[in-house]
């Protein structure tokens, strides 16, 4: 019946679908769809090898397929280009660097590929320093030609023996206004301190230049530095952060900066996610507080677990009634007599609270997880409990948390059926998870970007 239709029709009918196992599916109704959809050769580049794309930064053979087939080009979904594929790149598929590849990008061939992207929404890359000029003109113009692109994930690195230059700005920022989630990664462990601190700098100020206008869509904003340093450049992502109140999640890693030091009382008005990890977590105690017009900004999820319990005590719980958006905390549990008076406090406090993202230290039993239920009895789903304890009467223990807590949801990766029965599913699960935390600060490129939680996620 598909394909009754005109060509025309067809094709934009494959061109709309914008997930690979919906274009696989499609392309196994009949021998005409396969055609269009994936070639006969297992390495040859096709519409369905496209959606999700994994091609190495030096394969210029496969940017020039691309470059000179936009057909090809405009199929790119997602798009990854690290320094070498990995054994297993899921679920990208990797482009197959044949013949005898260059050592170095070629701007220009790759530029020219990424010009006929106006389909791309995600974008991925290892980018090392010394080549921050040469991916500048890669990027110089991009934002012309891909509308649609939503979410940036950087990796930075320096490679080893490479000279410790200053590095350049990147430029490619430029023009991203509709960009919605950016995350960058640099590799701190290759840098001596002042080369790390010229590296955060660079990125810091490349992030601060016309901040008001630079990404004005931006709701999700994750920063991730593999290593603890001080440094200048932290005052211009303090005003980088003043300056674009659209931010809704917030995720800082590893990054030690001053941002008390003048920050506004009004800044991430919109905030509905945060996650901290610095040595100074208690900079971060004016984001609870209320905003100048005495209102609190509509927090939905917290990160506690990287925050001295003295700072929670002091400067976070006292405010909790107050965020009345509020339905999940992520913090370290220890069964220790000061977390039991921490957590009988909370409960007072938010017994309404629906979600706990834990890091369980220590030995706990089944009467401790049990324990939890009766403090909380609204909650609608634990995660990373995942205690080996439980593992040999996990069933008789869902039973029991199902009756104690009727409103429980998800356990981990045990989701609550309508019958009441207890299924394990990795994906069903899913939306009940928390990305922000659940994620490895180190891992590789997911199904899920860590900045898609933000764009969906309810107050």
């Amino acid at each position: 019946m598909l394909l009754t239709l005109p060509v025309e029709l067809v094709d934009a009918i494959i061109d709309s679908v914008d997930n690979p196992h919906d274009l696989a599916a499609l392309s196994a109704v009949c021998k005409q769809l396969k055609e269009k959809i994936s070639p006969a050769a297992g390495t040859e580049l096709g519409i369905l090898q496209c959606c999700y794309l994994s091609v190495e930064a030096n394969d210029a053979s496969s940017f020039s397929v691309l470059a000179d087939r936009p057909k090809l080009a405009q199929s790119v979904r997602r798009l990854r280009i690290p320094d070498f594929n990995s054994a297993d790149d899921r679920p990208y598929w990797r482009a197959r660097n044949e013949g005898n590849p260059v050592q170095i990008l070629v701007p220009s061939i790759m530029g020219d590929a990424i010009s006929r992207m106006v389909n791309l929404r995600y974008f991925s890359c290892d980018i090392n320093v010394s080549a921050f000029l040469l991916w500048n003109d890669v990027f110089k113009d991009w934002s012309m030609y891909c509308p649609a692109l939503k979410e940036i994930y950087l990796r930075i690195h320096q490679s080893m023996g490479h000279p410790r230059t200053k590095p350049a700005p990147l430029v490619l920022f430029n023009g991203l206004h509709g960009l919605q989630a950016l995350r960058v990664r640099v590799n701190a462990f290759d840098y001596d301190e002042t080369a790390f601190q010229q590296l955060v700098g660079a990125m810091s100020t490349t992030l601060s230049c016309n901040a008001a206008s630079l990404l004005p869509s931006l709701l999700s904003l994750t920063l991730l530095h593999e290593d603890y340093y001080p440094f200048e450049a932290c005052y211009a992502l303090r005003d980088f952060l003043r300056q674009h109140p659209t931010i809704k999640s917030l995720k800082l890693f590893a990054i030690s900066p001053a941002l008390d030091v003048g920050m506004d009382e009004d800044t991430l008005p919109s905030l509905r996610e945060l996650s901290v990890n610095t040595e100074y977590e208690h900079h971060f105690t004016p984001l609870f507080r209320p905003l100048s017009n005495d209102e609190y900004r509509p927090l939905a999820r917290i990160d506690l677990a990287w925050m001295h319990s003295n700072d929670v005590a002091d400067d976070v719980v006292p405010h909790l009634p107050s965020i009345h958006t509020l339905k999940g905390l992520c913090f370290n549990i220890k069964w220790s007599p000061n977390h039991r008076e921490m957590l009988a406090e909370l409960a007072k406090i938010r017994p309404e609270l629906e979600e706990l993202h834990g890091r369980f230290n220590g030995s706990y039993c089944v009467g401790d997880y049990l324990k939890l239920l009766r403090l909380f009895p609204n909650l609608r789903t634990v995660q990373n409990y995942n205690q080996p304890s439980m593992n040999g009467d996990i069933g008789a223990v869902l039973c029991e948390s199902g009756r104690m807590n009727p409103a429980l949801m998800c356990v981990d990766d045990w989701v609550r059926r309508e019958d009441n029965s207890w299924k394990k599913s990795k994906r069903m699960a899913e939306k009940w998870k928390w990305a922000l935390v659940q994620e490895n600060a180190y891992e590789e490129d997911t199904l899920t970007p860590i900045g898609s939680v933000s764009l969906s996620s309810s107050t």
